[in-house]
């Protein structure tokens, strides 16, 4: 009876063991396929489009899960407080969220920074856009006009604070509605607004669609413009919109953009972020083929201008390719609670 009982004991012993194998084996399974979170913005913007693309053709089995956001402002704060794991934003507000200024200037961004750099993907453009029948042919004559100046907390708001600032200007200089770029488009086709402002990668499909149904205009800003606004904030750039980017625009745009910056949370494992980082080059040529702003992306122009460090797993790959970039110094994991954005 007692040798009956050890093998019950020994069976009972080996049955627990794989068991709890089990158990691990399928937590780690899971752990390894876990969806990505990226925020995406709006439809009707480039970086919706850009990550839709971006998530069909990445490899090494990476699961992503597409999380609407108002935009950049909201994308950070989602990244920060842990809600999404990876996000394309604009690079003058990374500037912002590390030196604690705008609309980050009462948050803990500056010393608890939760996520960092994978590449600088193309330049986002400001874009004015208005009924070519309005007559407004530059910034000061927006002056008593119904203007979309984006969603409440995004980043275009904070650019058109900016250029206006140039001209002497304020949002009480006209009457303000605060759209989506999608909804500008339609408000404009439909005569419900007279203009609106658009920070994206041209051409923006909201602006396509826009120009498809409706006769357009987008003003350029002046060299004057451009020279203040690219003294005053070290993020923007000058760059120009070709002729032929959008129905009926006959005639190159001048104005200025900042770099659309691919973000991953500090907690990304090196590996995850070093495949996201070598997807992004690799695939370059199909993901900003219709970025006319910019040339096809490579190590060297993913890894310059970017107002953060770089995540290990990024540096890695940027390291093996013979560049050299600032590097989050590890995971932060301290979770910062406050309002969500809507």
């Amino acid at each position: 009876m007692k040798q009956i009982s050890n093998r019950r004991k020994i069976l009972l012993l080996i049955t627990c063991i794989f068991f709890i194998c089990l158990v691990f084996t399928l937590y780690y399974t899971q752990v390894a396929h876990k969806k990505i979170r990226i925020g995406t913005g709006k439809p009707g913007g480039t970086y919706y489009s850009y990550i839709q693309e971006f998530s069909e053709i990445s490899e090494d089995d990476m699961v992503f899960k597409s999380t609407e956001t108002a935009g950049t402002v909201a994308s950070i704060r989602l990244l920060q407080k842990g809600f999404i794991d990876a996000a394309i934003v604009q690079n003058d507000l990374l500037y912002s969220a590390i030196n604690g200024t705008d609309y980050f200037e009462n948050e803990n961004t500056r010393d608890n920074l939760n996520f960092s750099a994978v590449a600088g993907l193309y330049t986002e453009s400001f874009q004015i856009v208005t009924a070519d029948k309005s007559g407004i042919e530059s910034i000061e004559d927006l002056k008593g006009k119904r203007v979309s100046v984006g969603e409440e907390q995004s980043g275009v708001i904070l650019n058109v604070s900016q250029i206006l600032t140039i001209h002497g200007m304020s949002f009480d200089d006209f009457e303000c509605s605060y759209l989506s770029f999608s909804d500008s488009s339609r408000a404009l086709a439909n005569g419900e607004i007279d203009a609106f402002f658009c920070m994206a990668g041209a051409p923006t499909a909201a602006i396509s669609e826009c120009a498809d149904s409706t006769d357009i205009r987008i003003i350029s800003l002046t060299q004057s413009d451009i020279d203040k606004i690219t003294n005053l904030y070290p993020y923007y750039v000058a760059c120009t919109i070709p002729a032929g980017t959008y129905n009926g625009i006959t005639e190159d745009v001048t104005t200025v953009g900042v770099r659309a910056v691919f973000v991953v949370s500090s907690r990304l494992s090196d590996k995850k972020v070093r495949a996201i980082t070598e997807n992004l080059i690799k695939y370059s040529d199909s993901l900003n083929d219709n970025i006319v702003t910019d040339e096809i992306l490579s190590a060297g122009d993913a890894a310059k201008g970017i107002s953060i460090p770089f995540h290990p797993g990024a540096a890695s790959y940027y390291s093996d390719n013979g560049i050299t970039v600032p590097v989050a110094s590890g995971s932060n994991l301290k979770v910062i609670f406050a309002g969500q954005d809507r």
